[in-house]
Formats: structure tokens, C-alpha cells, sequence
């Protein structure tokens, strides 16, 4: 091959790059994926499960062993939901160390949004899930140090930034029903 050759062979090799650098997505990251739950109550994880009674008949020289009763579990504590506005938690696609996260509320009128929760910092541990309102290890609050109480039946937009991905979703929020009877 001739000079002329090569240099036609990289000006088409650079024209395929430029290509693919600046009119596909091929290098682009692919958008964090968020849905979202309104939960009324959340209750605290239980890891154990109560052990069964053992039986007298499979152990090997046992004599009148009396089956004990499976001990009542515990009622897991619940934790109500402040202001009277169902629990948000929100699950990702997948692992994501965390940089930014913010949460806007969205009015009804042509009035600009505002901001009610942002949480920045250098990463989070690697998270799939959050709950509104509770700070992930690794990220601080740069509004207030407390997120501000959502309302029943508002809109709002969570945003979330993890290095080169982001995502983002548009929720609802709904009021806790009471109780029959009260």
C-alpha cells in the first residue's frame, strides 16, 4: 500500500469514530432503572425463624420427651409513617455506589419546582434500594439534615447520579387510610 492508501484508510478510520463517538450511544452508560413502592408501614428485617420441636422417636436413647410448644413469635414492631403520608421506597436495577441524590416536589401550577432532599458525597456503599427520607452510609444532606415530610397525594421527582449513570423517577405519594372504627 502507498502513502495515499494509508491516508485515506485513517481519515476513514477517524470519520467512523467521530461516527460513533458523537451519533450513537454505544458509550454512553446505560440509565439507572428506578421503580418505586408507597408502603403504609415498614417493619424490621427477622433473620431467625423459631426452631422446630424435636422428636423423641429420631433420637437415639431418648425417654419420654415431651415435644416443647413452638415459642408465640414476637409481633415485629412497625414502624408507622410520620405526617400521616405512606412510606416511599425506591429499588434500583442493580448495585450502585451512590454520589448524588435529590428529590423535588412537583407542583401542579407552571411554578418552578422545589427542591425538599439532597444528599451529596464522594460514594455510598453499594445500595440496591432506599427509603425517602434515610441517609445512605457515605452521603450527607446539603439542604437540611432532615428530609422534609412528604404530603399525601403530591407528585415528586427523585433524581440520582452514580459516577458516569443516572436515573431518575416521577412519584406519588399517598395518605395513610385510617383504621375501621376509629
Amino acid at each position: 500500500m502507498n502513502r495515499k492508501s494509508w491516508l485515506l484508510l485513517s481519515a476513514l478510520g477517524a470519520l467512523a469514530i467521530f461516527y460513533a463517538i458523537f451519533f450513537t450511544d454505544w458509550f454512553d452508560p446505560t440509565p439507572i432503572q428506578i421503580s418505586y413502592q408507597v408502603r403504609p408501614t415498614i417493619a424490621p428485617p427477622r433473620f431467625r425463624r423459631p426452631m422446630k420441636p424435636l422428636n423423641p422417636a429420631n433420637q437415639a436413647g431418648a425417654t419420654n420427651h415431651q415435644p416443647q410448644p413452638l415459642p408465640k413469635p414476637e409481633a415485629p414492631l412497625v414502624d408507622p409513617a410520620p405526617g400521616g403520608v405512606a412510606y416511599v421506597t425506591f429499588s434500583l436495577d442493580d448495585f450502585y455506589q451512590v454520589d448524588f441524590l435529590r428529590v423535588w416536589e412537583i407542583t401542579s401550577t407552571n411554578s418552578e419546582p422545589r427542591m425538599i432532599w439532597s444528599l451529596k458525597g464522594k460514594s455510598s456503599r453499594p445500595l440496591n434500594s432506599l427509603l425517602y427520607g434515610r441517609v445512605p452510609d457515605g452521603l450527607v444532606p446539603q439542604i437540611a439534615p432532615d428530609a422534609e415530610t412528604l404530603k399525601p397525594n403530591t407528585s415528586y421527582k427523585l433524581e440520582i447520579r452514580a459516577g458516569r449513570h443516572h436515573g431518575d423517577v416521577l412519584f406519588n405519594t399517598a395518605a395513610i387510610p385510617t383504621p375501621e372504627g376509629s
